[in-house]
């Protein structure tokens, strides 16, 4: 197993085929950079062997879809506080083996319809302390078969929509919708 660290430099992208000769990568740790841009193909040669990606604290405004594209080994990727605001639709796609996701402390505001349905072993995700209104399980988290933690804290959320049946998460036994500025749901 090999780990690699970069925390606290000031990187500002990743490059295009930069890990193309290092298979055995395991882990990797970007966090508290500056990375507000990530190339197409950044992650080549890491298709079958990365399992952790943490791009914590840095300036990514957006999720493209070529981020993390054929990472089907990555089971845990760390988004959290950066400047997010939007996600392209089938970013998460290829993403077959994740198991943890935090998008929590940045700007979203929206998620697509069934933004994260390709994610079956998807255990936990936490998008806290956003800038969601609105909260629709139904919509948003079709398809998560193993979903156990759900955290949505802290986001300024005034309508939940409580509407779903046991067959929507059927695995849940965490829901955090603490701090929020519920008027409805």
């Amino acid at each position: 197993m090999i780990n690699i660290l970069v925390s606290n430099n000031k990187l500002t992208k990743l490059r295009e085929n930069c890990f193309i000769n290092l298979a055995l990568l395991k882990d990797i740790s970007f966090d508290s950079n500056s990375i507000n841009e990530i190339e197409p193909n950044s992650f080549r040669g890491l298709e079958n062997s990365l399992s952790t990606l943490n791009l914590e604290n840095n300036k990514l405004d957006m999720i493209k879809t070529f981020y993390f594209s054929n990472l089907t080994s990555l089971t845990s990727l760390n988004l959290r506080k950066n400047r997010i605001s939007s996600i392209e639709r089938d970013s998460f796609n290829s993403l077959i083996k994740l198991k943890y996701l935090n998008l929590s402390d940045n700007c979203l505001f929206n998620l697509h319809r069934n933004i994260f349905s390709n994610l079956v072993d998807l255990v936990s995700l936490n998008v806290s302390q956003n800038l969601f209104k609105a909260f629709n399980i139904t919509r948003s988290l079709k398809n998560l078969p193993s979903l156990k933690y759900l955290f949505s804290f802290e986001s300024q959320i005034e309508y939940f929509d409580l509407s779903c049946d046991s067959t929507t998460l059927p695995n849940i036994t965490h829901l955090d919708f603490s701090s929020n500025h519920w008027l409805r749901y």
